[in-house]
């Protein structure tokens, strides 16, 4: 059995982005939004991850994700940057922005994918 913990070492945390993608025909059309990054951890079996942050703020403009990073008990020191990613369809919201919290803070404008089919 593993066993998970969050961790609140500070991090570091860079490269990131969130696009909304359009995919279907007008009237039918889905919207997802995916937002990426990156994060300096300082063991092999330490893994960042994003996920929506309950409750959400005063802002409908704003999707807020908190970043957290698991570690299980056993790794070895291995100071690197590892991928995080976050997605999900979105339904009415209509936002503009995403505010990252948690071990570190972020606001990443959100932009469309001009490569999704319309």
């Amino acid at each position: 059995m593993t066993d998970l913990q969050f961790s609140t070492n500070s991090y570091q945390a860079r490269n990131w982005s969130a696009t909304m993608r359009t995919v279907g025909i007008s009237g039918q059309a889905s919207q997802t939004l995916t937002v990426v990054g990156q994060v300096k951890t300082t063991a092999n079996n330490e893994v960042p991850e994003l996920s929506r942050k309950e409750p959400q703020g005063a802002t409908s403009s704003q999707l807020i994700l908190e970043l957290n990073v698991l570690s299980t008990r056993v790794g070895d020191r291995d100071v690197g940057w590892r991928d995080v990613s976050y997605s999900a369809p979105v339904t009415d919201e209509s936002y503009e922005s995403v505010l990252i919290t948690g071990v570190c803070t972020e606001t990443v404008k959100i932009t469309d994918d001009e490569h999704g089919c319309r």
